[in-house]
Parts: structure tokens; sequence; C-alpha cells
């Protein structure tokens, strides 16, 4: 599955490891990419703002070259408010969900 969504996309690397696959994406012209992806194709749950807190902390880091001790602070506490530790799960109005049968 993850090399046909590899292939559809044209971005990233598939690589095993015992009976786990991984689906890896590490340079900014191929993150930029799925952002795009997302972007124009909404998440659904939570995940969203996740997916909102990452673009927000990629745009942060591409912004500059320096990699000033502030600028790693505020991605870090992106970071930090992501996923479990996430302290607000509002989730932006939407004007429609996308559920599949898949």
């Amino acid at each position: 599955m993850l090399e046909y969504i590899r292939q559809n996309l044209q971005i990233g690397k598939v690589t095993t490891r015992g009976k786990a696959a991984y689906f890896t994406i590490t340079n900014q012209k191929e993150i930029k990419t799925l952002i795009e992806i997302f972007s124009s194709n909404p998440l659904n749950t939570a995940k969203q703002l996740n997916f909102l807190d990452f673009k927000e902390a990629f745009e942060l880091y591409t912004s500059t070259k320096e990699k000033s001790p502030s600028l790693i602070k505020a991605i870090n506490s992106i970071k930090g408010n992501m996923n479990s530790s996430r302290l607000d799960d509002n989730i932006p109005e939407r004007r429609d969900f996308n559920i599949t049968p898949y």
C-alpha cells in the first residue's frame, strides 16, 4: 500500500524493518508537495489540527536561513502541543467532512 502511495504521489521513500513498513519524506520540496495535498484535501478530526501545527512549524523553519534559538524554541513549542499533548482540540468550522467508504 505504501509503495502504491509513493508511486502515485511521486514523492517519498518506502523502507521496511522487520514486519514494519515506513513511508518517509525528508526533503523540503516533497514536504511542500504534501502540505499542498493536505491543504486542498483537509483531514477530519484532530489530525487536521496536527497538520495545521506542522504546516505552521514548517513555514517558520523555511522562512529564514538563520536557525536562531528563538526560532527553535517556537517550533518546539508548536511540537509540544501536538498529538496527545494538545490542550486545544477545537477543530475550526468546516463546510464539509469527506467521509468515504474506504
